[in-house]
């Protein structure tokens, strides 16, 4: 019989969770990849969505290599077959110096507990007369995740709408850069 792998298992988990929460209408879900690469073996299962009438998105990525999988087929070391897992928050930003400050602290205030380790990541569109920077705001979580963490995403979906919800408050909507 067929034994799912812990990217499987938490892919499916991942999708029902985020899945609820946009027939709740809680959330609008803006994209979804489900991506096998043949020539590495490798997985990455990702759902991108926005809270209903905000602006800020939120990316939640699984991954699997190569060796996750063998290891978890050859039954080897447990520590090994769990899967990458990251969360990155899109936004747009009009003063680095600060909002990267203010980002940051929101960001520690939900995440702490969890230890990622956070980058932000600038960019702007030449010829933006705007003034806006597209900041994305990646959380790594550095220990993976395999399923012992099942029951631990409902927690992190919480805290991915609680920040959604800072961002938004604290960053409103200014007129993207066409």
């Amino acid at each position: 019989m067929f034994d799912p792998t812990v990217f499987e298992n938490l892919k499916v988990v991942l999708e029902g969770a985020v899945y609820e929460l946009d027939l709740s209408e809680v959330i609008a879900i803006t994209n979804r990849t489900n991506i096998i690469d043949l020539a590495k073996m490798n997985r990455a299962y990702g759902l991108s969505f926005v809270r209903e009438n905000g602006t800020a998105e939120a990316s939640l990525l699984i991954e699997a290599s190569t060796q996750t999988l063998s290891a978890e087929i050859l039954e080897e070391d447990s520590k090994n077959a769990a899967c990458d897992f990251s969360i990155t928050f899109h936004l747009h930003i009009q003063h680095p110096k600060n909002d990267c400050e203010a980002i940051l602290f929101l960001i520690n205030k939900y995440w702490r507990p969890y230890r990622p380790a956070v980058t932000q990541n600038l960019s702007q569109t030449y010829g933006d007369d705007q003034h806006l920077f597209k900041n994305d705001v990646t959380l790594l979580f550095k220990e993976g995740i395999d399923e012992s963490n099942i029951d631990d995403i409902q927690m992190l979906l919480t805290a991915v709408l609680a920040t959604l919800d800072g961002l938004d408050h604290n960053f409103p909507p200014k007129k993207q850069p066409k």
